[in-house]
């Protein structure tokens, strides 16, 4: 167990580097960002959202720190948005 936090942890902290250094680009497709950064904890269908058809959401595990990844109809990276908790 302890193993699959680690992973996840440096999964989590490669993600919130690369968008902190500018190296995550909107347009990016789903299987880029899921081979790169591992499977979300969770994807909601974003109703009411014009061009976003769905928000993933990845979380910190040992802290409350969220990042929610927003995706096309297309399922490319539109924005993004850091959530402190």
């Amino acid at each position: 167990m302890q193993a699959e936090i680690n992973r996840e942890e440096k999964l989590y902290k490669r993600l919130k580097t690369d968008i902190d250094n500018g190296n995550l680009n909107k347009q990016t497709k789903k299987q880029i960002i899921y081979a790169r950064y591992g499977e979300p904890t969770l994807c909601r269908p974003a109703d009411g959202r014009d061009e976003i058809r769905e928000t993933c959401m990845y979380r910190k595990p040992a802290g409350g720190e969220l990042i929610l990844l927003n995706l096309s109809a297309q399922d490319k990276l539109i924005s993004w948005e850091i959530q402190a908790r």
